[in-house]
């Protein structure tokens, strides 16, 4: 869920001062990645170990999307 709230002040009939905030992923729910899709070969035998298992989230932690984010921007507008 991405929220957003913004503000405008006018004065002088021509100059606006706006500022906005905007959050994303707002309740901050994990977004899973990927389940893993290799099955380790070891010494002649087959083994699944983390086969179809989901161990991360969608991004790594610290890029666009894996948490949590806010941004707050003000902008002068003429």
């Amino acid at each position: 869920m991405d929220f957003s709230l913004e503000q405008n002040t006018t004065f002088h009939q021509r100059y606006t001062f706006q500022i906005r905030s905007d959050a994303f992923n707002l309740m901050n729910h994990p977004n899973f990645g990927q389940p893993l899709n290799t099955i380790s070969i070891g010494k002649g035998t087959v083994t699944a170990g983390n086969f179809g298992r989901i161990v991360n989230t969608r991004f790594p932690v610290g890029d666009a999307g894996s948490s949590r984010q806010l941004q707050l921007t003000d902008r002068f507008i003429f």
